[in-house]
């Protein structure tokens, strides 16, 4: 959610031209939610795109992933 918070959560669109995800806080966020890992991971690529589109520096998205989804700890 840190890239669309320096997007100011605005549309974003793919390659193509097709709405990944609509304007506003909460459509990002039920997007993240309800997609499976490599659509959001699309998403995510093309929303770096738009960032540096826009010379808008791309925020660290380390954690995101593990913040979002919850990932059991690896069996030891």
């Amino acid at each position: 959610m840190k890239i669309g918070e320096v997007l100011g959560y605005r549309c974003l669109t793919d390659q193509g031209g097709q709405r990944l995800i609509t304007h506003g806080m909460e459509a990002w966020a039920v997007f993240v939610r309800s997609q499976r890992p490599f659509i959001a991971m699309s998403a995510t690529q093309q929303a770096i795109a738009l960032c540096q589109a826009l010379r808008v520096e791309v925020p660290d998205l380390s954690g995101e992933v593990t913040r979002l989804v919850g990932v059991p700890p690896a069996p030891s």
